[in-house]
């Protein structure tokens, strides 16, 4: 895995056809509102999610957006032991987001899950993917590149009783 810049997210999202707004959220289209919205995702099944998002191991960044400042909270502690275990001693002001190749899947679980104990606000994108997810205080959005993607992926996610929202996350986009 690589750690990277902001800027360098930027690039990569870009390069996969994932816009950024202005407030520094991401989306597919405007034109395309679709997500799934579960409410207090259970990170005892992290991995399922992982595998509902990724069905085949690809690349994906993950990515933790700006915090007024890391405190230590053992989340913090946590999420700084795996980072310095891989190698990745720069701050996470500096590199918030971390690039995992289709190898790396147990790392990206081990990175996502984190965000999902402590809602953190954080994205999940795979590469070539249809759709990405976000995870923030007690709700996991599934932001997807339309309403057959949103579709497919509710029937994959039909156990957690995912809910087709088309508001929640998008009201981020403008604030």
């Amino acid at each position: 895995m690589r750690a990277l810049s902001h800027d360098d997210a930027l690039v990569w999202c870009e390069a996969h056809s994932v816009r950024v707004s202005s407030s520094g959220h991401l989306y597919f289209s405007l034109d395309a509102a679709h997500s799934l919205l579960l409410n207090s995702p259970p990170a005892a099944h992290a991995d399922d999610l992982l595998r509902a998002l990724l069905p085949q191991p690809r690349e994906a960044l993950f990515w933790i957006r700006p915090r007024d400042a890391w405190s230590e909270s053992p989340g913090d502690k946590l999420f700084r032991g795996l980072r310095s275990a891989w190698g990745i001693e720069q701050p996470l002001a500096e590199k918030p987001a971390l690039l995992f190749q289709p190898d790396e899947q147990p790392h990206l679980l081990a990175a996502f899950l984190p965000a999902l104990l402590f809602g953190w606000d954080a994205y999940l994108i795979p590469a070539a993917a249809s759709a990405f997810a976000f995870s923030s205080r007690d709700v996991l959005c599934f932001v997807t590149r339309g309403a057959e993607a949103q579709a497919a992926l509710g029937a994959t996610l039909h156990s957690f009783s995912p809910q087709p929202d088309s508001s929640w996350y998008f009201r981020r986009l403008h604030s």
